[in-house]
């Protein structure tokens, strides 16, 4: 069978409940067929205990139940915490392993910008030797040209062109001379540029091995962001989920808390009945107020309010009716008269055990706060006619949420 979650309203309160969507209700009431009885002449103290007893039993075992579902919860927010203690754990060991790969990089930047700049130191020595060799070799050539060409003659003619075989000599050796000069300036400067070279060699070796450092920093940064980046999800999602689990925890404590003060309450009621019940006069005192009503007539006039729409504090078909405003005037149509509230009605009548409900019985459910809050007529088969959020209809008892809520019955009339 479907079932809809919305909210329905008693005249009191709002309150969450599940129900079924029934069809063919006006059909169903038609067919059905009445088990009236005639009311019991006395009700004795024993029908009147076993009224009372199946409630609180069943009350009892909620409320053993909501205890389980407590402690169960607590031991999962304890998870829950015992999770998030390991996660932060995790998170500041990953930010350590972070602090400590970012100084690395900061270090590793450092060495790199110095190497870089030896690098470029040399390069720009390398190309000042190569220029000032350049220039060495520009001046002794011209100053070979300017010994021994000038006027246009050669060199053999600048030599042969001594005027004695001491100025030949003379010329020889100057030639020789700028030469040899020439040689060691040219060897001394590519013995330079030789030694400048390797060490700018080596240094681009130590900037190629630090280019590779840095890559591998980078990448251990990056997994250890990513890690970060998941503990930290993974610790809002277990935050997200005690929080969770607290308000479960927040609104299942509530429900025990009320369950058992329901408890409380029908226990009180329980034994306030018991000692009025065991006076007989009040017994046909009571039942001498009744009205004779045909349960059938009453079912059928209630049956023509089916559909009308749920109205807060509503006591009448236009605009509509309230669960409470509803059985008040609907019994008030055959003389009954009945208080204006659930709580009101539930302390009218005579107490009637769930197993010995009649059509025309008054059945209460406690829903939001102890005691009654919510009132429907009871039509046979399980079934009451009552005014919920969904409009004036004909809901099954034995659904969860009202069985669950169920705290007992009144007889207000003699049924006939």
């Amino acid at each position: 069978m479907s079932k809809y979650h919305h909210v329905a309203l008693c005249n009191d309160c709002s309150l969450e409940r599940e129900r079924p969507n029934f069809c063919n209700v006006v059909m169903w009431l038609r067919k059905r067929t009445w088990m009236v009885g005639t009311v019991a002449v006395g009700f004795t103290v024993t029908s009147l205990t076993t009224a009372y007893a199946d409630v609180l039993s069943q009350k009892r075992s909620q409320a053993q139940q909501l205890q389980s579902q407590v402690t169960r919860l607590q031991q999962q927010i304890e998870k829950d915490q015992q999770q998030e203690s390991s996660y932060k754990k995790q998170l500041d060991s990953l930010t350590a392993s972070l602090n400590t790969v970012h100084a690395s990089l900061v270090d590793n930047q450092k060495q790199y910008s110095a190497v870089l700049s030896q690098v470029n130191q040399l390069q720009t020595k390398i190309q000042q030797n190569q220029q000032n060799l350049n220039k060495s070799e520009d001046e002794l050539a011209a100053q070979l040209r300017y010994m021994y060409e000038s006027g246009g003659q050669g060199y053999l003619d600048v030599l042969f062109g001594a005027q004695s075989f001491s100025d030949f000599l003379s010329r020889l050796s100057e030639m020789a001379m700028v030469g040899e000069q020439q040689h060691q300036i040219i060897q001394a400067v590519q013995s330079l540029q030789q030694q400048l070279t390797a060490q700018q060699a080596a240094l681009k070796s130590d900037q190629k091995t630090l280019e590779q450092r840095r890559a591998q920093l980078l990448q251990a940064q990056a997994m250890d962001q990513s890690l970060q980046a998941a503990k930290a999800a993974a610790l809002q999602n277990i935050k997200n989920q005690e929080t969770k689990d607290k308000n479960a925890k927040y609104t299942v404590e509530s429900q025990l808390k009320l369950t058992q003060a329901q408890i409380a309450e029908i226990e009180a009621e329980t034994q306030a009945a018991e000692q009025k019940m065991q006076s007989a006069s009040y017994v046909a005192q009571t039942q001498s107020t009744f009205t004779n009503v045909s349960a059938d007539a009453l079912i059928h006039y209630a049956e023509q309010f089916i559909g009308l729409p749920y109205v807060w504090g509503g006591t009448t078909p236009n605009p509509g009716f309230d669960c409470s405003g509803f059985t008040q005037y609907v019994f008030a149509h055959f003389g009954v008269a009945l208080n204006r509230t659930a709580a009101e009605q539930f302390a009218q009548g005579i107490p009637v055990s769930r197993g010995n409900l009649q059509p025309g019985d008054l059945v209460f459910f406690s829903t939001y706060a102890p005691g009654a809050t919510h009132v429907g007529i009871y039509v046979g088969n399980g079934m009451m006619i009552n005014s919920e959020d969904s409009g004036l209809m004909i809901t099954s008892m034995s659904l969860p949420y009202w069985s669950s809520r169920y705290i007992g019955a009144r007889r207000v009339m003699n049924a006939t």
